[in-house]
């Protein structure tokens, strides 16, 4: 990792726990989500869901988003 790695980057460092089966969202889109949404003061999950809604395409050119944006 560099000195200019990306947020991204640094959320494949977190290990993930959640049981194989019944993931579908990578932990770092999700760690991605929470943080922006957060930034533009959303305190709730459905705030961050229309913030993320509200900002797809934004999300798209930094995520892979295999499953859509909501689940």
């Amino acid at each position: 990792m560099t000195k200019n790695s990306c947020f991204i980057e640094y959320c494949e460092y977190v290990d993930d726990f959640r049981q194989e089966g019944k993931v579908k969202h990578q932990l770092r889109d999700i760690l991605f989500i929470a943080v922006a949404a957060t930034i533009a003061n959303a305190d709730s999950w459905p705030q961050v869901e229309v913030f993320v809604v509200d900002n797809e395409e934004w999300f798209r050119k930094y995520l892979e988003l295999p499953y859509g944006i909501t689940y």
